[in-house]
């Protein structure tokens, strides 16, 4: 943060160093500092690339989704195949409650790379909330396949067994989770 404030101090139109800093800011959960700086970087090039992104980025943790939703679909205007900004775009539809929207958008980053971290966990949710157990259970194991110490798909794979009425196999779920991380929370 030092680095990118003393650049811009010597050139206060850098818009590499206003986007690191804003950028920067973000990593730190600090929103309110990072809009004045990513709004700089658009005030100077509206096409910036992951500008869009990352001022969603900032409404999302801001609480703000319906703004975080516009920034995203900009992003993804600009750079299709973006696929944080299309997972995180499902994100906020999901928080929204447009569920069908949040799957279109977890669908388009699984076309672009299938392996993406955690794809299969947010669709296997978005399943979970649209009451869809067998989708949700496919989506959770593929989830856990790729990623065997995720506590919460090993959690909302036990709940989604336990909607199926098949309680040995969330159990055995549900013990995978302590097993992983004793603490969890949420369980």
């Amino acid at each position: 943060i030092t680095e990118f404030k003393k650049e811009i101090e010597l050139n206060p139109d850098n818009m590499n160093a206003h986007h690191g800093l804003g950028e920067a800011y973000l990593n730190k959960n600090q929103p309110d500092e990072a809009m004045p700086e990513l709004n700089k970087v658009l005030e100077l090039d509206p096409n910036f690339k992951d500008i869009h992104y990352q001022l969603g980025r900032a409404y999302m943790t801001k609480q703000m989704p319906d703004e975080a939703i516009t920034e995203f679909k900009k992003e993804i205007e600009l750079n299709p195949d973006n696929m944080n900004a299309h997972c995180d775009l499902g994100t906020a539809y999901e928080r929204q409650n447009l569920l069908d929207e949040a799957l279109s958008e977890f669908n388009k980053v699984l076309e672009i790379d299938p392996n993406f971290k955690d794809i299969h966990y947010q669709l296997g949710r978005v399943y979970m909330m649209k009451e869809m157990s067998d989708e949700a259970i496919a989506e959770l194991e593929k989830e856990i396949k790729l990623n065997p110490d995720n506590a919460a798909a090993h959690r909302d794979l036990g709940a989604a067994y336990l909607n199926k009425n098949q309680p040995d196999e969330a159990l055995s779920e549900f013990n995978k989770v302590l097993e992983i991380d004793p603490n969890f929370k949420d369980m």
